[in-house]
Parts: structure tokens; sequence; C-alpha cells
């Protein structure tokens, strides 16, 4: 009879007494206590007990603070009556991030899908990173999108260019930033963001090059280095890899 909070689409029970005999009932919400919208008409009603019925589909989608249900008397040629709840209860949605997962090593300066599931017609919503999970410290934590359009094309995804600096502990956060609803919000397993580079010449697999003949090794990266070591295998990525130069600056 009010007090309780709801995610759209839980199951929940309507129950309702009732004194005369009234055959049947409509069941219907409001948010205001003024404008009411339909569960469901013509519901069996005992005479003189009442009756109970699980909102069909679960919790309607509509979120708000404010609900109440009401039961009405649907038989013909009664007088008008109905009774509604005695307090409000909410209807709220749910935000789960699945990607970044704790496995996950995301390369600076590459573009990698934020991605997440929405119950409820959460519509905008506030995505932020934090580099050693802790969102409690301002200075570690960063607005990825103030105002991110959770609707159409843009559901469930925001792609980002990962940022400095590199640490084993990064975590996204997504949280609705709709009035009253600040914790509808949810934080993905800590996850790597690493240096990340990426080997420009040689390259293709095609090259040809000959003992003694001088050829520039180049690459792109992301990140704050200063030196790289480089080193080749005759027998493919598994090694054994030799040095061609330890300590090299990063100057691609």
């Amino acid at each position: 009879d009010g007090g309780q909070t709801f995610v759209v689409g839980d199951p929940c029970t309507i129950t309702w007494t009732c004194k005369g005999s009234v055959d049947k009932v409509n069941l219907e919400y409001s948010k205001d206590d003024l404008h009411w919208n339909t569960i469901t008409n013509n519901v069996d009603n005992e005479h003189d007990v009442g009756g109970s019925l699980a909102w069909p589909g679960g919790v309607v989608d509509d979120i708000s603070q404010t609900v109440k249900v009401r039961v009405v008397d649907a038989d013909a040629g009664h007088p008008a009556s109905s009774n509604s709840s005695q307090n409000t209860f909410r209807i709220k949605g749910k935000l789960e991030i699945t990607s970044p997962v704790a496995t996950d090593f995301w390369g600076i300066d590459t573009d990698q899908d934020i991605a997440w599931n929405t119950t409820g017609s959460v519509n905008h919503i506030k995505i932020e990173y934090c580099t050693d999970g802790n969102f409690a410290d301002p200075s570690k934590t960063h607005v990825i999108e103030d105002d991110w359009n959770n609707t159409g094309a843009n559901k469930g995804k925001k792609t980002w260019r990962v940022l400095n600096p590199k640490t084993p502990t990064a975590k996204i956060r997504i949280t609705d930033i709709s009035a009253g609803n600040s914790d509808v919000t949810d934080d993905s397993d800590p996850f790597h963001i690493k240096i990340h580079f990426h080997l420009t010449s040689p390259d293709t697999g095609s090259e040809i090059w000959k003992v003694g003949e001088v050829h520039p090794i180049t690459w792109s990266w992301g990140g704050l280095i200063d030196q790289v070591k480089l080193s080749y295998s005759t027998l493919g990525e598994n090694g054994p890899w030799t040095p061609i130069t330890v300590n090299g600056t990063a100057n691609g």
C-alpha cells in the first residue's frame, strides 16, 4: 500500500478488499492522483472479500516517484466506487554495464565501445570513468558524456577514444540523470588501460629484407612512454626474440 520501489518489469501483485456484491473491477495507476491509466479491466472480484492480480507483464514502464494504484467497481449500474493506495510507490529503471569487463585491456588512443543494458525508459545518462576505481576522488574521475541520449541508435553504446594514463584499475560508471533517479547507476568491473603500439613497418607480411640492408622500423603508439625495446624473431610470434635495441627512444 505504498512506500515500495519497483524496477520496470518487476513482478507485482495488486491486492484489494471489498465490502458488498461486486463481480468485476478495473485496475488503474496514476503518477499524479488525477490522471489514471488502465492496468487491466473486468477482473474477477469475490463478494465481501476482494481479490488479487499480478500486474500483467510486470510493472509498467512509466518511471515516477509518485505512483498509486486504484481499484474501481466495473459492474454496470453500480454507483461510482473506487479506492486507491494510501501512499505512493516508486517505479524506476535499471542500467547494467556489459563492456568493459574485468579481462579487458584497452589501448590508449584506441576506440572502444562502452556497452550497457537498459531496463525501462532511462533516456538520458551520464558516463564517467576513473583511473583507480574510486569515483569519490574528483581528481581521478573524468566525465565522458554529461548527457548521453540513451535512445535510438545511441541506446546501449558509446564509442570512446581511450585516454591516458595507463592503469590496471580503471572503471566506467553510467548514471540516470533524470530527477530523483541518481541511484539508477552501475559501475563496470575494474579493467586495464594500457600503452598501445602499432607496428607500421614492416607490417604487410610481403616485405623482403636482405641481410645487411638498412630499413626503418616504424610504429605508432598511444600513451606516455619515453623508451621502447625493439626485438625480432625468425620463428614467428612465439619467438625466441632477439633484441635489436634496448631503451630506444619512443619516437616511432
